[in-house]
């Protein structure tokens, strides 16, 4: 039965995922209709997986791909709560890992000072998990691009141009977000 449970919550994942994958080649391919029709398709999938099957790894892998999934709807109370109940659980550290990172975004987009003070305890848990391993470099980048954010958010110039300068250090990125985030912090 055990087995049957693991399965089945793995099925639910790779389903979702696969959903998931869909949704982001229909936004990028501008086919807003596709997009969001898959991506309520995903959540769905993953919030019945993790429904049924809250205690394998699998199941609270789907927490998160759904709470992603909110995050990007703009659904971020819905996020938070879940992600709350994936982590009072206690999960692996590589599930832990992707979940702080997203509680901390939502409490980001959130954006009271509470929230912000939360998201970056939530940024530096993240570093901490990730430590020197080097298998974790681009997540732990992805926290300290959010702290940089965070810095900004609460008015520290200073503190949001160190972080970006120690993301930029670990995971060099040259996109557009980049770009403007640098001439953001020299416009001060």
């Amino acid at each position: 039965a055990s087995k049957k449970a693991e399965e089945s919550a793995m099925a639910g994942f790779i389903t979702a995922s696969g959903i998931y994958d869909q949704a982001m080649r229909a936004a990028a391919s501008g086919d807003a209709r596709t997009t969001i029709q898959a991506l309520d398709a995903c959540n769905a999938m993953a919030m019945e997986t993790w429904n049924q099957h809250p205690q394998r790894s699998w199941g609270r892998r789907c927490a998160v791909l759904a709470s992603k999934v909110m995050i990007l709807q703009g659904n971020n109370d819905q996020a938070i709560t879940i992600l709350g109940e994936l982590l009072a659980a206690g999960p692996a550290k590589d599930v832990e890992m992707s979940a702080q990172i997203h509680m901390a975004t939502a409490l980001e987009n959130r954006g009271s000072r509470q929230d912000l003070e939360n998201a970056a305890a939530g940024y530096r848990r993240v570093l901490e998990l990730a430590g020197d391993n080097p298998d974790f470099t681009p997540v732990a980048a992805e926290a300290m691009m959010g702290l940089s954010r965070v810095s900004w958010a609460m008015g520290d110039a200073g503190g949001a141009e160190e972080w970006l300068g120690r993301s930029l250090e670990l995971n060099p990125d040259t996109t557009a977000f980049i770009g403007y985030s640098l001439a953001r912090l020299n416009v001060r």
